[in-house]
């Protein structure tokens, strides 16, 4: 199963938000934007099923997802042990690598700071463009 067809079954199965993912209208233009940047990267996402956020952005990041066909994702529950590990101060946070195991390229924490996911991770892209990764 692809990655972000896990973000859609734990949208439909844990959050109750279906309707979140079917109606977000996806910014195809800065997606294509981000994956001429940054083709392949990788992103852990800490939500939990009672967040608000969660409910809103988590669809919301799955339907981005299924356009970055190179990135790969890790949903990860919200515990003390992963809270600890990755900083977590708020939910949910997306937390953008070069690869899985790479080092943190930014992260998005509860709501985009830009107004949308895409812009955000547009903004990581550029600053750290995949030729710079080589």
């Amino acid at each position: 199963m692809k990655d972000y067809a896990k973000l859609v079954t734990y949208t439909r199965e844990q959050l109750g938000t279906m309707g979140e993912f079917d109606r977000y209208d996806v910014k195809g233009d800065v997606l294509r934007e981000i994956a001429g940047l940054l083709p392949n990267a990788h992103v852990e996402i800490v939500g939990a099923a009672w967040c608000k956020d969660c409910k809103r952005e988590i669809p919301r990041f799955a339907r981005i997802a299924e356009r970055l066909s190179g990135w790969t994702i890790d949903l990860l529950g919200d515990d003390p042990a992963t809270r600890e590990r990755l900083a977590i101060k708020r939910i949910p946070t997306f937390v953008v690598r070069a690869t899985k195991d790479g080092p943190e390229l930014g992260r998005i924490v509860e709501s985009p700071s830009s107004g949308s996911l895409e812009s955000d991770l547009l903004a990581i892209a550029k600053e750290h463009p995949s030729q710079i990764l080589a």
